[in-house]
């Protein structure tokens, strides 16, 4: 069986690498969501990652997912499938500290999923109807506009997830000056 979904996903892979989808909606994509304030994360063949450039500043990049680290993305899922574009916000594996804090900042939204599994956790999803092949067949303006009604679709509850996670995850405590020694004068600890 293993054998079997492994050939299945190297044929799935191929097709999409010779679909000319990622290569030409990706950009797209990345400019809208860049021109909306948001920071992209990992990408992958057929998805989009992105987050707030709160999130992007001050959760650590320790996470145990994710080859760059991110604990906390919004994946939109443009291809795979097939005649629907799919948002989800996913809490990858990583430090349980701010996990859960994330968990917690989520749970109370109206748009909150639980989530089914332990490591991976989907809090959000949500689909539109959209054909990434269909659209890669336009002229640069209509890529644009249907673009810009994909992420209209969704704005509202990215904003909301981002939002109350971007208030669960403080900036980080700035350390006080340090104070001087009784071997040290005011002008050697940079206290003035």
């Amino acid at each position: 069986m293993h054998v079997i979904i492994e050939s299945a996903s190297r044929i799935l892979s191929k097709l999409f690498r010779e679909s000319p989808a990622d290569r030409i909606l990706y950009p797209y994509l990345a400019s809208e969501l860049r021109s909306r304030g948001y920071v992209l994360g990992i990408k992958n063949l057929g998805y989009i990652r992105f987050t707030s450039s709160h999130l992007s500043r001050h959760l650590p990049r320790n996470g145990k997912g994710w080859k760059s680290g991110e604990l906390f993305l919004l994946e939109l899922d443009f291809f795979w499938h097939g005649q629907f574009a799919h948002l989800r916000g996913v809490i990858g594996p990583g430090d349980e500290f701010y996990r859960s804090r994330i968990l917690r900042a989520v749970e109370g939204l109206n748009l909150y999923r639980k989530p089914d599994g332990n490591r991976w956790l989907v809090v959000y999803s949500k689909r539109k109807k959209f054909s990434a092949q269909d659209v890669c067949l336009e002229d640069k303006d209509e890529i644009e506009r249907v673009i810009r009604q994909l992420v209209d679709f969704f704005a509202d509850d990215i904003e909301a997830l981002l939002s109350a996670i971007d208030k669960a995850i403080p900036e980080p405590v700035v350390a006080p000056a340090t104070m001087p020694s009784h071997h040290q004068s005011r002008e050697e600890a940079n206290l003035d």
